[in-house]
């Protein structure tokens, strides 16, 4: 196998072979790996301490995820739905074709758990967690309010919060997988299987209604 290119569904770029993982793995922090190279050793052997940092770098960024879409649970039920989410990922990940795509692949998992507990729940009221308004940080385009017109009044936050309340799940979701989880357009729209176009439309579309409510009420010139 040494020296041959590794294929999981297309060809990744200069992979490392296996066993130059394995090798480099009995010597070197885990932590130093990339996600790829850590689901490729995993899947190939199985070992606990592996998936134990796959788990140490994803915990925090699936348990925001999911506090914000099911923000009416408890704290101890999120943490059993992560809980279910970890499990079906150590399940599945030998299924994985492409390494490269696991962030995508781990949040269609935590979003297909997500959707199934608000299925079963139809009469709750999903509410948005605020502190998607206090970590939301545009990047720098010139069609996006500035981070600054965001947060200059606690009125305004709050007004904000309250908009974006209003938007359908999936607008909320599909701002808060891109300003809250910092991930690109390309996997928010993998993750929501949604076409990369109709992924910065909806963006675009949410903010510039909130930007013309904010002037409206005065909070933006």
């Amino acid at each position: 196998m040494d020296g041959e290119t590794i294929k999981w569904g297309y060809v990744i770029a200069e992979p490392r072979p296996v066993e130059q993982i394995k090798s480099n793995n009995r010597m070197e922090n885990l932590k130093q790996l990339e996600d790829e190279q850590l689901v490729l050793l995993f899947q190939n052997e199985k070992e606990d301490n592996v998936f134990e940092e796959i788990y140490l770098r994803y915990k925090d960024r699936i348990y925001n995820y999911i506090r914000n879409i099911l923000y009416h649970k408890d704290e101890g039920s999120i943490r059993e739905l992560i809980d279910d989410i970890f499990i079906i990922v150590y399940q599945e990940i030998e299924k994985l074709r492409s390494t490269k795509a696991f962030k995508v692949w781990i949040y269609r998992i935590a979003r297909s758990v997500g959707i199934k507990v608000i299925r079963k729940e139809k009469s709750a009221r999903i509410i948005f967690n605020q502190s998607i308004v206090e970590n939301y940080y545009p990047a720098n385009d010139q069609s996006y309010p500035t981070p600054e017109q965001w947060v200059i009044k606690n009125e305004m936050k709050r007004f904000v919060f309250e908009e974006i309340a209003k938007l359908s799940m999936e607008e909320r979701e599909i701002i808060m997988l891109k300003f809250y989880n910092n991930l690109t357009f390309k996997e928010v729209s993998k993750i929501m299987g949604l076409s990369l176009r109709a992924v910065k439309y909806k963006i675009k579309n949410a903010l510039m209604s909130i930007n013309l409510k904010l002037k409206r009420e005065g909070y933006l010139s």
